[in-house]
C-alpha cells in the first residue's frame, strides 16, 4: 500500500515539474474543472471544423477539374491554330469557353479562401494531440481524457463515469496495445484509477499528458474511435 501510495506521489510530481519547466504549458492539477457539456460543445466545435475540411476537400478537387478543363481546350485551340486557320469560329468558341472556366476557377478560389479562414478561425485555441510528447511516443493510440467526472473515450466523446472505471474500463482496453491519458487539472482521481487497471494488462504500452482546463483537443486524422 505504501509502496501504491508512493508512486502516485511520484507521477504527481512529474506532472507537476513538467507544469513547472513549461514543457506542456500547464495550469496547477489543483484548478480548472472539465465538465462533461464543455466537451460536448468541443465534439460539436470539432464536428464544424471537419465539415469544412470535407467542403474544402471538395472544393480544391473541382478547382483541379476545372484546370485540367482548361488545358485540354487549350491544347485543342493550339491544334486548331496550327492545322486549319478556317475554322475561326469554333476557335472563338473555345477561347469563350476557357473565360468561362477561368470565371469558374476564380469563383472557386474565393470559396476555398473563405473557407480557409473559416477554419483558421474555428481552429483557434485547439492542441495538436499528436504533437504532444506522450502521444508522440506511441503510434496511433486510444486517447483516454481524464475529468473529474471520469473518463471520456476519445475523440468519439463515450464516457466513462467515476464510479464506472473500475466495472467498464477494463473492457474497453481489451484488445488495444497503447492508450494515452490525456490528465485535465481536475482528472487525476479518474486518471490514477485508470492508470491502474491499464497497468494489470500485460503488454500495454501507456503515455500520459497534463493536459490544461482550457485546452480544445484536436486529434490525428485517422486515429481510432
Amino acid at each position: 500500500m505504501k509502496m501504491q501510495f508512493k508512486r502516485q506521489e511520484e507521477i504527481a510530481l512529474v506532472l507537476i515539474l513538467a507544469c513547472l519547466v513549461g514543457i506542456f504549458s500547464f495550469v496547477s492539477f489543483g484548478s480548472g474543472v472539465v465538465n462533461l457539456a464543455s466537451t460536448n460543445e468541443i465534439g460539436n466545435s470539432l464536428e464544424k471544423i471537419n465539415a469544412l475540411k470535407e467542403e474544402l476537400e471538395e472544393k480544391q478537387a473541382i478547382l483541379a477539374q476545372l484546370y485540367k478543363e482548361i488545358e485540354r481546350l487549350k491544347e485543342k485551340l493550339a491544334r486548331l491554330e496550327k492545322q486549319d486557320f478556317s475554322k475561326e469560329k469554333e476557335m472563338a468558341a473555345i477561347k469563350q469557353e476557357i473565360k468561362k472556366y477561368q470565371a469558374k476557377i476564380a469563383k472557386v478560389n474565393k470559396e476555398i479562401a473563405v473557407l480557409k479562414a473559416k477554419i483558421k478561425e474555428a481552429e483557434k485555441g485547439y492542441i495538436d494531440v499528436g504533437r504532444l510528447g506522450g502521444s508522440l511516443q506511441i503510434e496511433n493510440p486510444l486517447y483516454i481524457e481524464c475529468v473529474k467526472e471520469g473518463l471520456i473515450i476519445q475523440p468519439k466523446g463515450k464516457t466513462v463515469s467515476l464510479a464506472e472505471i473500475e466495472s467498464l474500463f477494463k473492457r474497453i482496453i481489451e484488445g488495444e496495445y497503447c492508450v494515452v491519458f490525456l490528465v485535465r487539472p481536475s482528472g487525476f482521481e479518474s486518471f490514477l484509477k485508470a492508470r491502474e487497471i491499464a497497468e494489470k494488462k500485460e503488454g500495454l504500452k501507456i503515455g500520459y499528458e497534463p493536459i490544461d482546463s482550457s485546452w480544445k483537443l484536436k486529434f490525428p486524422k485517422g486515429v481510432r474511435t
